[in-house]
This record gives structure tokens, C-alpha cells and sequence, in this order.
């Protein structure tokens, strides 16, 4: 089975060196920051759902005291310190992983032995929960997760991009096909010039061909990663055309490719890599987009609203 998120934290704090500085802290530090310090060691892989005002609150300390210690630690401020943890995690996750996107081989007998071999409810002979627990705890984190990609610097960028770009391009290739309408449609409720990309041509003319000037493409994609993806974010790069890649914490080429990688946890304990808080990143994105365009968007909400009611209407 993959990594678990916990499992990666750790180890990238160790990686990091963030563990060794905290300890330190410990011998070396003010009373204030020894306590910040061994709740911080105890509580590492909490480190990306908390704020400075949440630790200060937990800790009973000032908010302003959370903020030394980060910059006594090296960062800037607590979200940077945030972001390189799981930055480093991001990493650990990568290399720890397969790219099979299902259970598979020995991990695939585990989960079938620990479910015949349990007790009543599929619990296992040491008394574990198992599976729907877990899974509720990781899709709450994702959630969590996708609200502060939400407030980074890379998704404002991009909202921001797609509310004003001439020309908005969404391209998703296997299962993400799916997403990939599901986020063009709602954004040509917002703006116009919303393409959901077609697969049958097999040339993508209307984005490479095209003036590059003002366009904008967003491509969706999960393990394992078509290599259309990775063809066409290379090919709009080349021609000028900014990337924005949305994909799962395991992607190790989106990077180099794109001018955003919007990573959104896909791993929830299930059979197989389950795509759904994509879906809730997305409806954040347009979200954001509407909050962009602003007031004005209404006459074309209205507009769009008084055209179905002509043409199809609604039932009463």
C-alpha cells in the first residue's frame, strides 16, 4: 500500500533536518520556545492543518511567539515552514510509491487477508479498525489540504489566469476525462471562450495551432499518467502557452512542465486511487474564478439562465 501521509511527514522532517532543530531548541531555547518545540516534535504530521493562532491557542503561547521560533528555525514565517515540510513529504511520497494507481500483488493479498481473517465488522484479530476509519480521517485531511491550496500563491495565480485568459483550454485523458468537463462547463457558466478538449482528432490543432497569446491551459491527470499529458503540457509550454497541471501527490514530471502543479490527495484506503476531492479542488478553483471576474458576471449568469429557460426550462 502507498506511504501513509503520517509516515512521509516523519521521515521528511527527519530529511529536513527540522527534527534536529527542534531538539536543539530543546536544550538551547526560552522556556516559550521549549514548549512550542516538543509540541511541534509530538505532533509533526498535524503541522499542515495548523495556523499560527491554532498552535498559540494550543500551546498557550502568542501568536507572535509561533512566529519567532519558525524564524528562529530558519523560515521566514510558520507557512513557510509548512510548505517546505510538505514539499519534502511530496518527495518521500514519490519515491516510496509504485505508479499503480490499485492495490496490487502482496499489498492486494494483505487487504484480503486482514478482512477474512478479522473478526466481526472485517476488523482484524488485533482489535484495528481498519478501512472505513482510516478512510474518513484521510478524506477530511484532503479537504483540509485543498483549502490551503486554496489560499497559495500558485492557485491564486491560476484563478486569475483563467478569469482573464482569451481562451481556456481543460484537457483530462483517461478517468479524469470526466473532471475535465465537469470544469469546463462550470467555467463557461463564468466567461466565455471555455473549451473542454477534444481527444478524437488526435492533433490538438485548436490549442497548438492557434495564437498561443492569451490562451491558457489546465490538464488533469492521475497515476498512471497518460503520456498524452505529459505530451501536450510539453508541446503548450514549448509554444508559450502557460500549464496548469491538477494532479495527484505522486506526480514526478509535472514540475518541469508547468507553470502550476495543484497536487490533491487521491489515496484514501480505498481499492484503488479515488479522484473525488479533484473534484472539490475544482469547484474551489471556479469558485475563486467568479471571485475574479466580479460583479459584472451577473448579466452574463442572467443571460445564460433566460437562454435555457427558452430552449429547455426547468421542471416545477
Amino acid at each position: 500500500m502507498q506511504i501513509g501521509e503520517g509516515e512521509a511527514m516523519q521521515s521528511a522532517g527527519d530529511d529536513t533536518g527540522l527534527h534536529a532543530r527542534l531538539r536543539a531548541i530543546l536544550v538551547e531555547g526560552t522556556p516559550v520556545e521549549r514548549a512550542i518545540s516538543a509540541y511541534l516534535l509530538d505532533h509533526i504530521v498535524d503541522l499542515p492543518f495548523e495556523t499560527a493562532a491554532s498552535l498559540a491557542a494550543r500551546i498557550q503561547v502568542s501568536e507572535v511567539s509561533v512566529g519567532r521560533l519558525a524564524r528562529t528555525l530558519g523560515y521566514r514565517n510558520l507557512k513557510e515552514m509548512k510548505e517546505a515540510l510538505k514539499a519534502e513529504a511530496d518527495l518521500q511520497a514519490i519515491a516510496a510509491v509504485g505508479d499503480s494507481p490499485w492495490l496490487n500483488g502482496a499489498a492486494l493479498a494483505e487487504r484480503f487477508a486482514h478482512r477474512q481473517g478479522g473478526g466481526a465488522g472485517g476488523v482484524p484479530a488485533g482489535g484495528r479498525a481498519e478501512a472505513p476509519n482510516l478512510a474518513l480521517e484521510l478524506e477530511i485531511r484532503a479537504v483540509m489540504r485543498n483549502h490551503e491550496l486554496a489560499a497559495s500563491p500558485e492557485f491564486l495565480r491560476c484563478a486569475r489566469r483563467l478569469a482573464t485568459a482569451r481562451q481556456v483550454h481543460v484537457a483530462g485523458f483517461q478517468t479524469e476525462r470526466g473532471l475535465a468537463q465537469y470544469m469546463a462547463h462550470n467555467l463557461a457558466y463564468l466567461r466565455p471562450g471555455v473549451q473542454s478538449v477534444a481527444l478524437d482528432s488526435g492533433h490538438f490543432a485548436e490549442i497548438l495551432l492557434d495564437d498561443p497569446a492569451g490562451a491558457a491551459l489546465v490538464i488533469i491527470e492521475i497515476r498512471r499518467y497518460s503520456r498524452l499529458a505529459h505530451a501536450l503540457a510539453s508541446k503548450a509550454r514549448a509554444a508559450g502557452i502557460p500549464v496548469t497541471v491538477i494532479t495527484d501527490p505522486y506526480c514526478g514530471w509535472a514540475p518541469a512542465i508547468a507553470d502550476e502543479v495543484l497536487r490533491v490527495d487521491t489515496d484514501f484506503n480505498h481499492f484503488w486511487d479515488a479522484s473525488g476531492q479533484m473534484a472539490g479542488l475544482i469547484n474551489l478553483l471556479v469558485n475563486r474564478v467568479f471571485e475574479e471576474i466580479g460583479p459584472g458576471i451577473e448579466t452574463r449568469l442572467n443571460a445564460i439562465s433566460a437562454s435555457y429557460g427558452q430552449f429547455v426550462g426547468h421542471h416545477r
